[in-house]
């Protein structure tokens, strides 16, 4: 879900969250082209979403997003982290790559949409308590 307002990063994530998710953690290439396309596909007035917050590095390449997500797609970074708890940003045109990532100040006042992430995953079933028999069922196609 993509939200078009300029947001700072903290309001972005707290946007984020009152619609049931957090700004967007990217774990490889195929998530990457995917939310690049939809947020490109949303016209926005900024070239540049908020993302995740960076939170870890590892010598191997992996690294650590805010929600405990993992990925190892290093040539995303438009240069190489400047180190860890970093607000990062997805550049959709402008001078950069597109669906290139940089770190970005946290409080920057002009501010970006944010690409939020959500869930899908609900519970296969789920027992009410006002009725011993009764189920809701939850069918997920892929």
């Amino acid at each position: 879900m993509v939200l078009p307002q300029r947001l700072r990063w903290f309001e972005a994530e707290k946007a984020c969250a009152e619609a049931g998710g957090r700004l967007a953690s990217i774990t490889d290439e195929y998530e990457n082209v995917f939310v690049f396309n939809l947020s490109k596909q949303m016209n926005l007035t900024t070239p540049t979403v908020w993302l995740g917050r960076l939170v870890r590095l590892s010598r191997t390449g992996a690294y650590e997003w805010h929600d405990g997500a993992i990925g190892r797609q290093a040539d995303a970074f438009r240069e190489p982290p400047s180190g860890t708890d970093l607000c990062m940003t997805m550049w959709l045109d402008f001078d950069r790559p597109e669906g290139s990532w940089y770190e970005w100040d946290c409080g920057y006042a002009s501010g970006y949409s944010a690409l939020c992430k959500k869930s899908l995953k609900k519970p296969a079933f789920s027992i009410s308590s006002e009725c011993r028999l009764c189920f809701s069922f939850s069918v997920f196609i892929s």
